[in-house]
């Protein structure tokens, strides 16, 4: 049993189908029959056990009337086979072999419709398929050439043969030459009216080639069909292995015997007496076969023969005359010889047979027969008794109660073993890389060693001494960084992450002798953004899930990583099917954690559209159809994948016309289909952040930017004097009137102020001590601004965070030591003078912007770029400044403007678009420089492209010294515009210097527009006005 058949049996009920199936089975020790065009539409496994006996199992898939239908069939108590896929065109599975490894097989009947047949070699063609050894046999109904076809009209190469050549190609199919007859279809027709064609063929993967065993294909004779059967040989022996030489019994009935094994007896050998006699041993019982061999052959057929002569004398003696004496001696021959035979053959059953046989009696019964017939399928096991005495004949079953029968009998002895040689220790768990790895669910207890370190760094660093800011950075740089690697390779338990975010939040709002203090600001507070408000911390419970995204994508990216082909074996590689179900699988559940939070921000790559959901997948810019803003036509189940809309490689207009609208239409068509297969990308690439990152941040992203927070980055405070007013404008400083509103205090007046209630305008803008300090600083040279409360006090601060930020700086600072020099006084201590707060809030100011000290005397005749205006090239240079702009509703644009050494104004464009991620908008802007460019720029030394995006600008800088990113957002044959140029240099400038590019890319979202002259009416005065100013002041 080492073959595989396919055959186009014109009807498989037929008498003559099916009695030349056994006989090819028989005859060719076929496994696995795949019959097509068997023109049944249902069969029982009573008439399939008619057709090919009880040890064989089928699947079918109907036929359409008295046309098409597939039947495949294979052996059921040596291989397996599961079907993965099944059509009107092909039924494909796999074929687990044993040892032999698994094989997908499929059998083919190929539609006579080319067009139809594109379905086939999608199929086919499925990703998955071919990652094992595949062989695809059957009627193709196709011919590649000439030399494939004899008679009728000349071969002519059409779709359905370009097709299935570029199939081939494309997936590394090859056909394996065949012996037997050439064509494999003939019509039965006379005379010159007889067509002889190659329809039936056998192709298979690399990975089947690659195997050591030799793939062979024969042509067996057209016989109960107009169609030859293929006999694909696919291993070199049957699945039965050799068996060892034995001494026969039947061996010592021969004189002859006794000399041969004398013979080689004594030939000399060489080596230990015990080597020696094994191979006189060998020796002699080699001998004896071979002589048994050759002098024997097969003692049934001799049997029968010696029958056949002898009745032939004995009728010939009784009726001839003239029966000679010698012809009687020969007769007494035979019979002697007759005797003998049987005798022995008697003798060679009843060594097979045993001592059951002498139990049984009779030599010539049907059970002395079969019990010795037995020993040749000892090596197959059709079923067992399990454990509540069912008689299990699954394949699967049948190995499931062998290995548990086994690993319980044999398994703690052979781990000692094991462990004893190898010199390791047997445990059932460990830690290996931070990661705790155990036989069992982990819980609390496992990760007590997380909580112990976490609470070893805040006792070692202590309270007394560090601020409540100073805190909040140990807290966020260190603490909750502890349990990350292990939140993310590993299931950790929600509640220690509780725990350790509960310690931190203790240690930050404890007081400096260790007692607990109030918690002014909710967790989830600190945990926000600065930008929006919070303090940057990271809650771990919330980033586990950001940060198992990564790696759930890298599972993604990189199906031909070890990881994923293990895991991939076990669970499959659609992490998005049944996120809900649970898993014994530590990590196959992190990964679908991570799957669940990637989802938003993966999109589709459309190919074919094959894989794609037409609704719920991410393949419309951004988002999904279903969460488009608009209406569209109830679709049928031939439109769920996106291939429905799309006929070779271009959208179906007509088709997403029954669907959709035009505006729809007219967004669907702008989106590229690719050459590659489908594939998903990050929705956002280039952003300067970590996936993680941009999940986590996408947390936020219903909070409203805190803008007038943004503007006071520019006062640059110290971190103790930043949290402090932040805390103020939170209201959550424990003034008098704070505290007595939460009832721990009974009055609400300014310990310095008395009869007036302190609250965050006092402290800010009212109490005496703040004006005194004021005061001094204004008599220093520093006027402040006079403010009527909090609020104003922060919108002016905020609009002068551009012009004068140090006069920000420095009233925060007195704020702040004007509070803590409050404080003293309310504990009984004694208060610092005005004077002293005062200087001291100058020297923290000082200190604040010390590094950004002028270094003008080190420079004088240096040429120096301007940090706030635009700067021209080189001479005999050309600077283009590029930007993009973007609104909420995906409309984007980008902006170029071209000028040379002396700010005069080259040319300028802006052209609209749709998309979504800025950064790549900025990509794009740069890439259309090259639309515009001129020839005669080109001559020019060389070109200074300048964007105010400096993670694109690193991007291009990369990809000119052939670093190519590994994300591959840049195509190498896009910047081939460059090559035009002598010279091209990136340069990253501020968006403040880069105001024209700003301007027209902000203009491009009502309308293109490209400008040549700078005499055209069609320029803005703005943007004249702007290319003025920028020219005066270079």
């Amino acid at each position: 049993m080492n073959s595989l058949l396919f055959w186009n049996c014109r009807g498989a009920r037929k008498k003559e189908a099916s009695r030349y199936l056994k006989e090819i089975v028989k005859d060719h020790g076929a496994f696995f029959a795949g019959l097509v065009e068997t023109k049944i539409d249902c069969l029982d496994k009573f008439e399939f056990n008619r057709m090919m006996g009880n040890n064989w199992d089928f699947f079918i898939y109907p036929s359409n009337g008295l046309s098409g239908g597939i039947l495949t069939c294979w052996r059921s108590d040596l291989v397996s086979f599961s079907v993965t896929h099944a059509s009107s065109q092909a039924v494909i599975g796999e074929l687990n072999c044993g040892m032999e490894g698994i094989w997908l097989i499929a059998t083919v009947y190929g539609d006579n419709n080319c067009y139809n047949k594109e379905k086939l070699w999608k199929t086919l063609g499925n990703p998955s398929f071919g990652k094992l050894p595949f062989i695809v046999g059957g009627d193709f109904n196709c011919i590649l050439s000439q030399d494939e076809k004899k008679g009728g009209k000349k071969f002519v190469f059409n779709k359905g043969a370009l097709d299935m050549l570029a199939f081939m190609r494309n997936l590394d199919f090859h056909e394996i030459q065949a012996t037997g007859p050439k064509f494999t279809w003939c019509n039965n027709k006379n005379g010159l009216a007889r067509i002889l064609e190659k329809l039936d063929r056998c192709i298979v993967n690399a990975k089947a080639l690659s195997k050591p065993n030799k793939l062979v294909v024969k042509h067996l004779a057209r016989v109960a069909s107009d169609h030859c059967p293929l006999l694909v040989k696919i291993f070199s022996n049957n699945f039965h292995t050799n068996k060892e030489l034995r001494f026969e019994d039947v061996w010592l009935s021969y004189r002859a015997s006794w000399f041969i094994v004398k013979s080689s007896w004594q030939k000399s050998m060489v080596g230990s007496e015990a080597e020696i006699l094994n191979k006189k041993l060998r020796r002699s019982l080699r001998a004896l076969f071979f002589w048994s061999k050759a002098k024997n052959g097969e003692l049934n057929i001799h049997k029968d023969k010696l029958k056949l002569e002898i009745l032939q004398l004995q009728e010939e003696e009784a009726t001839s005359d003239c029966f000679s004496e010698l012809r009687s001696s020969l007769l007494r021959a035979k019979i002697i010889d007759l005797n003998s035979t049987i005798g022995r053959l008697q003798t060679w059953w009843n060594q097979r047979a045993k001592v059951r046989w002498l139990k049984e009696g009779d030599s010539n019964s049907k059970f002395f027969h079969n019990y010795a017939s037995a020993k040749y399928k000892s090596n197959v096991i059709n079923g067992v008794l399990d454990l509540d005495g069912c008689f299990v004949e699954d394949s699967e079953k049948v190995e499931k109660i062998f290995f548990d029968y086994f690993s319980n009998k044999w398994a703690r002895r052979r781990k000692k073993s094991l462990s004893k040689s190898l010199n390791f220790k047997i445990v059932k768990e460990l830690n290996y890389l931070g990661v705790k790895l155990a036989l069992r669910r982990l819980e609390v207890a496992d990760f007590n060693g997380i909580i112990e370190r976490t609470s070893n760094k805040l006792n070692v660093w202590g309270n007394k001494f560090i601020s409540s800011a100073g805190k909040i950075q140990l807290v966020n740089s260190t603490c909750l960084a502890i349990p990350i690697f292990s939140a993310t390779h590993s299931l950790v338990p929600t509640r220690v992450l509780h725990i350790i975010e509960k310690l931190c939040r203790d240690y930050v709002w404890c007081k400096g002798n260790g007692s607990k203090g109030m918690h002014f600001v909710a967790w989830n507070v600190l945990c926000r953004p600065k930008h929006k408000g919070g303090r940057g911390l990271m809650s771990i419970v919330d980033k586990c899930g950001p940060l198992r995204a990564r790696l759930a994508w890298n599972f993604i990216k990189n199906p031909d990583s070890l990881a994923h082909k293990i895991i991939a074996a076990k669970n499959g590689s659609d992490l998005w099917k049944n996120l809900n179900l649970c898993t014994v699988s530590t990590a196959w559940r992190i990964l679908k954690i991570g799957a669940k939070h990637l989802w938003p921000f993966v999109r589709w790559k459309i190919s074919s559209g094959e894989f794609i959901n037409t609704v719920n997948d991410t393949w419309l810019l951004n988002r999904n159809l279903s969460s488009w803003p608009t209406y569209i036509a109830h679709m049928d189940g031939s439109t769920n994948l996106l291939s429905g809309f799309i006929t070779n490689r271009d959208w179906d207009v007509e088709k997403l016309r029954m669907y959709c609208g035009p505006e729809l239409i007219k967004i669907i068509c702008g989106i590229k289909i690719h050459s590659e297969q489908d594939k998903m990308e990050l929705t956002y690439k280039c952003s300067g952040r970590s996936l993680s990152s941009v999940i986590l941040n996408s947390f936020f992203s219903e909070l409203c930017d805190d803008l007038v927070w943004s503007k006071w980055k520019k006062l640059r405070l110290r971190p103790r004097v930043e949290f402090f007013w932040w805390k103020l404008r939170l209201n959550v400083i424990p003034t008098n009137s704070f505290l007595q509103q939460r009832n721990l205090i009974d009055y609400s007046d300014c310990p310095r102020c008395k009869g007036i209630v302190e609250d965050v305008d006092h402290i800010s803008v009212k109490c005496i001590k703040i004006h005194s300090i004021v005061k001094l600083l204004a008599e220093w040279g520093y006027v402040m601004p006079t403010f009527c409360n909090f609020s104003d006090c922060i919108q002016i601060f905020s609009n002068l965070a551009n012009s004068d930020p140090f006069l920000g700086n420095l009233f925060c600072s007195a704020v702040f030591l004007c509070w803590k020099s409050r404080n003293k006084l309310s504990h009984g201590g004694s208060e610092d003078s005005s004077m002293i707060l005062a200087t001291n809030a100058f020297c923290m100011s000082v200190a604040s912007f010390s590094c950004n000290q002028s270094l003008e005397n080190w420079n004088t005749n240096q040429l120096q770029l301007s940090n706030v205006s635009w700067c021209p090239p080189p001479p005999r240079w050309i600077k283009a400044n590029v930007d993009a702009s973007i609104s909420t509703n995906n409309r984007a644009a980008i902006g170029v403007v071209f000028r040379d050494c002396k700010g005069r104004f080259l040319g300028a464009f802006g052209r609209g678009l749709l998309h979504w991620d800025i950064a790549q908008v900025e990509i794009l802007s740069i890439l259309a420089v090259g639309d515009i460019t001129k020839d005669w720029m080109f001559q020019a030394e060389g070109i200074i492209i300048e964007s105010d995006n400096l993670n694109v600008v690193r991007l291009f800088v990369d990809n000119i010294n052939n670093n190519f990113d590994k994300e591959g957002i840049l195509n190498p044959k896009d910047l081939d515009f460059l090559q035009n140029f002598r010279q091209v240099h990136f340069n990253f400038f501020v968006r403040e210097c880069n105001r024209l590019a700003d301007f027209c890319a902000s203009l491009a979202l009502l309308s293109d527009f490209i400008w040549d002259d700078i005499s055209s009416n069609k320029i803005p005065p703005s943007f004249l006005s702007m290319l003025k100013e920028e020219c005066l002041c270079n």
